[in-house]
């Protein structure tokens, strides 16, 4: 999903304020349709979460499963 379209910045929308109760400036908006770009690639993006934590044989298993899943779908290798 795209940044502005996640549920805090909608309410904010709705809302007319921060998270904070700070009133939004005019020139700030999260709505569907500011960057469709954005929004028609985030239907063809997947996640691949990281965090400096993480043990690095994990990621490499979620990069192998992530790997065997899309050879699956695009018959690529």
């Amino acid at each position: 999903e795209v940044n502005y379209l996640e549920g805090v910045f909608r309410e904010a929308e709705r809302k007319r304020q921060t998270p904070f109760g700070l009133p939004l400036p005019e020139h700030v908006h999260y709505r569907l349709g500011l960057c469709p770009n954005a929004e028609d690639a985030s239907k063809r993006t997947l996640l691949f979460f990281t965090h400096h934590a993480l043990d690095p044989e994990s990621v490499r298993r979620q990069a192998r499963a992530l790997r065997k899943v899309m050879e699956k779908v695009t018959g690529a290798r």
